[in-house]
């Protein structure tokens, strides 16, 4: 019985202390303490960006003010111009030839020139609220519409037209059914499948 009464008496001390050990703190979630909630922990909303205005030089950017990307795909070289964080481009101009200003608010989010030997080179400015369509000839950049510019565009990259000959449009079928084959590991997959854009002669 004395056993049993010690051993009440453990448990009895054991949860006042634990009660104590648990109860209300003498320090409240307002100081600034390391785990505290003062306002100097909490993250603050980020600054605004201010954003100068900028012209895109095609003849000659300013890297410092514009990521100029370059890649090829299909035999035409892309080269892609976007603004660098604080930077918007309100103009574009090639050389000392104006191509495009903005209005407004208006600006220019990205640009992108294409170009492949025997073609006119194009360009697509690609604004916050539409595209505008550039083709290069002997006597400078003109604005062209989207349909000339996407014809132009399938020209430089030698994709038959929609209005292509018959035997031309028959080839292509062919070629890509060649390509969709099983292979000895079983059947193509996306990453196996390369669409071949050019009907072959």
């Amino acid at each position: 019985m004395k056993v049993l009464t010690v051993l009440w008496t453990l448990c009895l001390v054991r949860f006042c202390s634990a009660i104590w050990c648990c109860g209300k703190s003498k320090t409240s979630d307002d100081d600034n303490g390391v785990y505290g909630g003062s306002a100097e922990n909490l993250r603050s909303p980020p600054t605004p960006v201010t954003t100068i205005p900028n012209t895109l030089d095609l003849a000659k950017p300013n890297e410092s003010k514009v990521k100029v990307y370059k890649d090829s795909k299909n035999g035409v070289e892309h080269t892609t111009y976007d603004p660098k964080r604080g930077s918007k481009i309100t103009s574009v101009v090639d050389g000392d030839r104006e191509l495009w200003k903005s209005s407004g608010n208006e600006e220019c989010v990205l640009a992108k020139f294409l170009s492949k030997g025997g073609n006119s080179p194009l360009l697509v400015l690609f604004l916050a609220n539409g595209y505008v369509y550039f083709e290069k000839k002997a006597d400078g950049w003109t604005s062209i519409k989207k349909e000339d510019y996407d014809k132009k565009l399938n020209e430089m990259r030698n994709y038959a037209s929609p209005s292509a000959t018959p035997q031309a449009s028959q080839e292509a079928p062919d070629s890509t059914s060649e390509s969709l084959k099983h292979t000895e590991q079983g059947p193509t997959t996306k990453s196996q499948y390369i669409p071949q854009l050019e009907p072959e002669s």
